[in-house]
């Protein structure tokens, strides 16, 4: 039968499975399952031989085990098996080759070989025009999985393509508020989004899309988590920050019901609501989501993931922002008073540690106190206009450069020149070393940033200590080029 396995992925068309296995499956009892799997698969090869349907189903009923337990890539070469047996002992357009296509399918999309998901998918829809009539539902679903497959290659076109044909196919075949209808009309404006259409074009299809998911069964299930997202993001590059925030909200509603906690998905949209609240000025709360996708960043990935890097500094970065925006604290940070006194009254204000040393390091960096100013970027603060809350919509692409521009050339001689007179550990040097940092940033070239700032770290940490204020403000530059260069590349 065909059901449902990993919403907005693909459908999986499952075999035989024993009623044993799946019981086990459906109890969260991976590890029995599998066992009892490879023994029936076993005993299948054994006693029938490989070509024989049997060994066919018990494979398949093996790779449904691994799937479950996210073991993919065991998975498709446990589907690939069974597929080659069939193809072998079956017509190459039966429901059972077609079956096992479907299956390595999403497999090969799970393990991102999109070049091999294409070809499965692709055999798949010829298959059931074949043997469906035309405008099958069917069909819709096979060119789903398909332009899913092509927009993982990068081939944008013939993603849209597709979903355009399913769309057609789907409004026509599917009843109202039919799952496929929906996962269409998303895939649609994802794709035309990623191509740089006009937003304009692309919301009208993601409200067809939500006004299919209240006629559903479940209006409430996964479809309708990431069709909400795909609204916030609509939404924030229309500049219509309020129903965003609303989208978004409703996006973490639904998911909070569909997915694990500390779920990609779930620190996904906490980071897409936190963001667009501190677009809207909303700081307290925007950090209190900010921070939620932090910890569960911190607990799915661990402290050292790029991602829980980013996703820390994001959270800094709004908490900073608040905290300048407090009179108290500006006064704290007044450019005439000596540092220590800085440090003492921050520390009884109750500003936590890594926010204090922050605002120490901003501090330094101020061209008021001597320093090369805070480097000119969009993600370090809200902007005055709101957009698709911050990083939201998408990275931003790097402007090809072959050499770096005359900011860059002059801070780099600035840096040669303190260097020879001053020596590398001095701090007026050090601050030169993080304006070249700041002119690479300005200029996008994120990798060669951070290694102008690391260099000025390092020459802090050695010569003034690494709680100085110099060090301090380096770090936080180099966090803040890693963060960019991040970004850009995801």
């Amino acid at each position: 039968m065909t059901e449902a396995f990993g919403p907005y992925y693909s459908r999986m068309l499952i075999a035989v499975v024993p009623p044993r296995i799946l019981g086990l499956i459906t109890r969260n009892r991976f590890e029995k399952a599998q066992i009892e799997a490879e023994r029936i698969a076993k005993s299948a090869e054994r006693d029938f031989g490989n070509l024989h349907p049997t060994t066919h189903y018990a494979l398949s009923a093996l790779g449904v085990v691994l799937a479950s337990k996210c073991d993919y890539t065991d998975a498709a070469r446990v589907f690939r098996k069974a597929l080659a047996g069939r193809e072998k002992t079956k017509d190459p357009d039966s429901p059972e080759v077609e079956g096992s296509l479907s299956n390595l399918g999403l497999m090969l999309l799970r393990t991102r070989d999109y070049p091999g998901a294409v070809e499965c998918y692709l055999r798949v829809i010829d298959i059931r025009r074949k043997r469906l009539p035309k405008g099958h539902p069917g069909i819709a679903s096979a060119m789903i999985d398909a332009g899913f497959a092509y927009k993982g290659l990068g081939e944008l076109k013939k993603a849209e393509a597709m979903y355009s044909r399913a769309v057609e196919i789907a409004e026509k075949a599917c009843p109202r508020g039919h799952y496929d209808v929906t996962v269409a009309l998303d895939g649609l404006a994802r794709t035309r989004m990623a191509s740089g259409a006009r937003v304009k074009n692309v919301l009208p299809l993601l409200l067809r899309a939500r006004e299919n998911v209240k006629l559903s069964d479940d209006p409430d299930d996964a479809t309708s988590t990431r069709l909400h997202v795909s609204l916030a993001r609509a939404f924030g590059a229309a500049e219509d920050l309020a129903a965003s925030i609303d989208s978004w909200r409703e996006a973490l509603r639904t998911a909070a019901r569909n997915f694990p906690p500390n779920d990609p998905w779930i620190i996904r949209i906490e980071t897409g609501l936190g963001l667009a609240l501190a677009e809207a000025d909303k700081l307290e709360e925007g950090i209190e989501h900010l921070g939620n996708a932090a910890v569960a960043s911190r607990i799915s990935r661990g402290r050292e993931s790029p991602k829980t890097v980013v996703a820390e500094f994001r959270l800094e970065t709004v908490k900073i922002y608040l905290l300048h925006r407090l009179e108290e604290v500006r006064k704290t940070l007044a450019a005439g008073r000596a540092p220590h006194d800085v440090e003492k009254d921050l520390t009884k204000a109750g500003v936590p540690e890594p926010l204090r040393n922050r605002l120490l390091a901003m501090r330094w960096l101020t061209p008021e106190t001597g320093g090369p100013g805070i480097p000119d970027d969009p993600y370090m603060k809200p902007s005055e206009k709101p957009k698709a809350g911050w990083d939201a919509v998408g990275p931003r692409a790097a402007p090809p450069q072959s050499s770096p521009g005359r900011a860059a050339r002059k801070a780099r001689k600035i840096l040669a020149d303190r260097e020879r007179e001053l020596g590398p550990g001095h701090e007026d040097t050090i601050k030169a070393g993080v304006a070249l940092g700041h002119a690479l940033l300005s200029e996008r070239r994120a990798d060669e940033a951070m290694e102008s700032y690391g260099m000025a770290r390092e020459a802090a940490v050695k010569s003034l200590g690494p709680r100085s204020h110099a060090a301090l403000g380096s770090e936080l530059c180099y966090r803040l080029a890693y963060f960019v260069r991040h970004t850009q590349q995801n």
